[in-house]
């Protein structure tokens, strides 16, 4: 795999090199694709590009957005339990940032497009005073960081020299499925120089997929349906 990766970085930006001056940005990614089955144990996917001008690269990941339910624990007579819920609707199931966000720490545009996670916004209900909310996001934030679903600091991006950069985007094996955008962010003096963005779709194998493609079914659609009637009282003895 890691040859694979070096192959792809070799052969990208050797094609950077006839085209670094046709656009500010430009980028790849080794897969655009992860699929979940029974063994899967999480994936690592390369993100490599150029810039051809001056500014900072910002590299954000979000996932697809979800409703949670926030449990706020409390000691009752010594005994902790849930004492206070909270529901976040439509939050970001999924969170990863990469870049120096110290060089960009009093820019408006990069705290409105939320872009380190501080700066996160969460739609909760009016009704609650802003103590209590901060309350929730910092519970909700800590929950997802210790399932390795929300970074809790910036990664490092990796400059090969002044223009070109590489990343290593990790996905645990507790990820949700949907669209994960990958967003690339020039900055200049607190400015957006360019933007790119690019999908990651993340796919759950069901059973029938598994089946098929391990044993070669999809060759033979016709494949009598008693056969696969044995397999799976096979699978079910085991």
């Amino acid at each position: 795999m890691q040859i694979f990766y070096k192959l792809s970085a070799l052969l990208f930006f050797t094609f950077l090199s006839l085209e670094i001056s046709a656009r500010p940005i430009i980028s790849g990614i080794s897969s655009n694709k992860i699929e979940i089955d029974t063994n899967f144990n999480g994936q690592e996917i390369l993100l490599f590009g150029s810039k051809d001008i001056f500014g900072d690269i910002f590299i954000i990941v979000r996932g697809p957005k979800k409703d949670y339910m926030v449990n706020k624990k409390g000691q009752i007579l010594g005994v902790w339990i849930n004492k206070e819920r909270l529901e976040l609707p439509d939050s970001h199931s999924y969170y990863a940032s990469f870049g120096d966000y110290r060089a960009l720490r009093d820019s408006r545009l990069f705290s409105a497009l939320e872009m380190s996670p501080r700066d996160l916004k969460f739609n909760i209900s009016e009704g609650i005073d802003h103590l209590k909310k901060e309350e929730f996001k910092v519970e909700f934030m800590n929950n997802l960081i210790d399932n390795d679903l929300y970074m809790k600091d910036s990664g490092q991006i990796d400059f090969l020299d002044e223009n070109l950069f590489k990343v290593m985007l990790r996905f645990p094996k507790n990820i949700s499925e949907g669209i994960y955008n990958v967003e690339i962010y020039l900055m200049e003096d607190g400015n957006l120089g360019a933007f790119q963005s690019i999908p990651i779709y993340v796919d759950k194998i069901i059973l029938n997929q598994i089946i098929y493609r391990h044993f070669g079914f999809g060759k033979n659609r016709n494949l009598p349906q008693q056969k696969l009637k044995r397999f799976y009282l096979i699978l079910y003895q085991h």
